[in-house]
């Protein structure tokens, strides 16, 4: 799963709603990356991010690569 945009609110240690949720799915091989441009976007530093979580640079490019080894893109939200 990618997080971008004010999702990556999400998954920060202080402010995740859904931390446990997140934790769990992570132990059944869920992986999940928060996007860097959006969090320096939004003044979030990197440690803030929960260590489930890996940061990639751009979430689009995240995204593509993932396509382009056949995964599917799934757009959750607004």
């Amino acid at each position: 799963m990618v997080f971008h945009s004010f999702a990556v609110f999400a998954m920060l240690k202080d402010t995740g709603y859904y931390k446990m949720q997140i934790m769990d799915l992570s132990k059944k091989g869920v992986s999940f990356a928060v996007c860097n441009n959006s969090l320096k976007a939004r003044n979030i530093d990197t440690n803030r991010v929960i260590p489930e979580a890996i940061i990639v640079p751009v979430a689009i490019l995240e995204i593509v690569k993932k396509q382009k080894k056949g995964w599917s893109y799934i757009k959750a939200g607004y």
